[in-house]
C-alpha cells in the first residue's frame, strides 16, 4: 500500500528550512511582531523570511474583546516564493531583502539557550490557514525529497493517477508552463486530498465521489470538504505558477463535493440518518 512519507505538512516544511516549529499568541488588536527568532535544527539552507498566516485582517479600529490568534508561522524563501506564487507578498513587509542578498545568520541566543535564526515577519491572510503548510511545500518544491521512486501503472495505481489527472483532465488549464519544465509532480498531493481507494477508482469521477462517500465514514468527509475546499480557496488566492498544482487540488475540490451532494441525497431519500 502506499505510504505517505510526511504526516504533518507544517513540520516538515519547518524541517525542510532546518528552522523549529514555533507558535505565537497574539491578540487581534495586536500588530505582529517585525521580527522573530526561530530556532534551528541544524546551520544550514535557512529560510529568508517567516510568514504569518492568519485568517482575519487585522481591525481597522481597536476591538472590545479581541479575539486571541495563533498565526500559523511558515518559513519561506521570499526569492523563491516569487518564483512560484502570483500572489504578492512585498506590500506586507518592509523587510524584504533585496534578491542576492546574505541569508540570515543563526546565532547563540543566551536568554533562551539555543541557536536561533531571526527573521522578518511578513502578514499573510488567506482563506484557510491550516492548508497552507501544504500548500506551500508543493507550491515551492519542498516536497521532493519525500518522493518515493515511479513505480509501474500496474503495482502502483497512485503514481499513475495522479500523474495522468494533469494530463487527461477535461477541465485542464492552458498555461505557457503546462510542460512542466521544473519538474513539479503531484503524486503525492493528491495522496493528501483523497483517500487511496478513490484515486484507484480515476478516471471515473462518478465511481471517485461514490467511493468517497462509501470509504469516508462519520465526520472524515466533513473534515476532507473543509481542508479541500479550503485549499482550492487558498490555491486562488495565492495563484501558484505550476498548473499541475492547480488541476490537482481542483480535481480533489470537485470529486469531495460531488461525495457531499451524494451523502445529502442519501439523507433525503432516508438511507442515511
Amino acid at each position: 500500500m502506499f505510504k505517505i512519507p510526511f504526516i504533518d505538512p507544517h513540520e516538515t516544511l519547518c524541517h525542510s528550512y532546518n528552522v523549529v516549529r514555533t507558535t505565537i499568541e497574539i491578540s487581534q488588536n495586536t500588530p505582529l511582531p517585525s521580527h522573530l527568532d526561530i530556532p534551528i535544527l541544524q546551520d544550514a539552507h535557512m529560510p529568508t523570511h517567516v510568514l504569518a498566516v492568519i485568517d482575519t485582517p487585522i481591525p481597522s479600529e481597536p476591538l472590545q474583546s479581541p479575539p486571541i490568534i495563533f498565526p500559523i508561522l511558515a518559513p519561506i524563501n521570499a526569492e523563491l516564493f516569487a518564483t512560484r506564487f502570483h500572489k504578492d507578498i512585498t506590500s506586507n513587509s518592509s523587510h524584504l531583502a533585496a534578491p542576492g542578498s546574505t541569508m540570515p545568520i543563526p546565532f547563540w541566543n543566551e536568554e533562551t539557550q539555543q541557536m536561533v535564526v531571526t527573521l522578518p515577519v511578513i502578514r499573510l491572510c488567506v482563506p484557510h490557514p491550516p492548508s497552507m503548510p501544504l500548500l506551500l511545500l508543493f507550491g515551492l518544491g519542498l516536497h521532493r525529497q519525500y518522493e518515493l521512486p515511479p513505480s509501474s501503472p500496474q503495482t502502483s495505481p497512485t503514481g499513475s493517477s495522479a500523474s495522468s489527472l494533469r494530463s487527461n483532465s477535461p477541465n485542464r488549464r492552458r498555461s505557457s508552463n503546462a510542460r512542466n519544465p521544473q519538474g513539479i509532480s503531484t503524486n503525492l498531493l493528491v495522496t493528501y486530498l483523497l483517500p487511496l481507494p478513490v484515486i484507484e477508482e480515476y478516471p471515473a469521477a462518478s465511481a471517485m465521489a461514490q467511493t468517497m462517500e462509501e470509504v469516508c465514514e462519520g465526520q472524515e468527509l466533513e473534515r476532507r470538504i473543509r481542508f479541500n475546499h479550503g485549499l482550492w480557496r487558498n490555491v486562488l488566492s495565492l495563484a501558484p505558477k505550476h498548473i499541475e498544482i492547480i488541476d490537482t487540488v481542483r480535481m480533489a475540490w470537485n470529486i469531495t463535493s460531488e461525495a457531499r451532494r451524494i451523502r445529502e441525497r442519501l439523507k433525503d431519500v432516508g438511507f442515511l440518518s
